[in-house]
């Protein structure tokens, strides 16, 4: 007995449709590694540009944590609680941000900790580390040091 063409036909029909499907599940995987990059990208670039705005206002001001609460308030017209400062012994600068990365007192998808160290008045220097967090995980630190110039800094009054 000889196989109907209908048959082969058949088969022939079911091996593409699973080789388009494989096909496809293979590019529908290779999309979603795609978009998670983006994301990933995108998180890092908010990243920097706020790690590396936060680094120059805190060498402009010479580490003056009250000044850089009242210039971020100002500039970025924040609510009281998307950027405060620890009044205890730590003295650390946070902002609060959204998924979208802006500054927001309600959802805190990242958070940003600007923490300084101790002045040393031998060397005069002052130290202190920006950390950036996406929940509790720390996704990027950047150590800072500053040089205070003689006089008029808020170290020596």
């Amino acid at each position: 007995m000889k196989p109907s063409k209908s048959s082969l036909f058949l088969m022939e029909l079911i091996i593409s449709i699973l080789f388009f499907s494989i096909a496809s599940a293979v590019c529908i995987q290779l999309f979603v590694k795609a978009h998670l990059l983006n994301v990933r990208a995108q998180e890092k670039n908010e990243t920097v540009v706020w790690v590396q705005n936060l680094a120059e206002l805190w060498n402009s001001c010479d580490g003056d944590m009250l000044f850089m609460e009242a210039q971020l308030r100002r500039d970025y017209q924040c609510k009281d609680n998307a950027v405060s400062l620890d009044s205890g012994e730590t003295g650390a600068l946070s902002l609060y941000f959204s998924q979208d990365w802006e500054l927001s007192e309600t959802e805190s998808a990242y958070h940003i900790a600007l923490s300084p160290a101790p002045f040393d008045s031998d060397s005069r220097l002052i130290s202190a580390e920006i950390t950036v967090y996406r929940g509790e995980e720390a996704i990027y630190r950047l150590p800072l040091i500053h040089h205070i110039a003689k006089g008029g800094s808020i170290y020596e009054q």
